[in-house]
């Protein structure tokens, strides 16, 4: 069974994206407004499998036992990914879960590869999706519940952690997808305010 989780609220840049153009949803719908039915309508062969969770999973947050598979693309804040971390990964299970992180290569949440460092102990990288954004890990250990229940932010990681989480993410990944993640390094200096950091940053790009 899937378990989708969105706002289903359309955006502005939709309309521009290749699998919108030229379809019938091709300017069917104003920023603001839900495009839920739509994808009800997509999905529909297989609507017995799926169920919609529409709002903010912030709030929802997770209540259905084990998750065997869990595919994250909305570590958009701290605030996003501190509710996944909290409400879902405890789900988890040892040994047999895949996480797909489909933000890995973006340049804009380095949240993200600072999280998967301090959890490397917990998380296998299995497969770096080519010409993507994803890395797939397998969930190899369980997390210990001060690090389930703990709040992330940019202030608890160190400059040498930092340092080491960029060099760890670079490692898992094909060169195309590296600059991306310097990039996320220099966004990450940038608002911590760390200029000789962010200037190294700049010049690995």
């Amino acid at each position: 069974l899937v378990h989708a989780y969105d706002r289903f609220i359309w955006d502005g840049w939709m309309n521009g994206v290749s699998a919108v153009r030229q379809t019938r949803l091709d300017g069917k719908y104003q920023p603001g407004e839900s495009f839920l039915e739509a994808c009800r309508e997509q999905t529909e062969p297989w609507k017995d499998n799926i169920r919609f969770y529409p709002g903010d999973l912030s709030s929802i947050g997770w209540s259905h036992g084990p998750i065997e598979f869990l595919f994250v693309d909305a570590m958009k804040s701290w605030q996003l990914t501190n509710s996944i971390i909290h409400d879902f990964y405890p789900s988890l299970i040892p040994g047999i879960s895949t996480i797909v992180q489909q933000d890995f290569g973006n340049s804009y949440v380095y949240w993200i590869h600072l999280i998967t460092y301090r959890l490397r102990d917990y998380f296998q990288p299995v497969y770096d999706i080519r010409y993507s954004e994803s890395l797939c890990f397998k969930y190899v250990n369980q997390i210990p519940e001060s690090l389930l229940q703990a709040e992330y932010e940019l202030s608890s990681f160190s400059n040498d952690e930092i340092d080491a989480a960029f060099g760890y993410a670079k490692g898992l990944v094909a060169e195309e997808k590296q600059t991306f993640i310097a990039a996320a390094e220099l966004r990450c200096y940038l608002e911590k305010r760390d200029g000789p950091r962010a200037d190294r940053a700049f010049f690995q790009l």
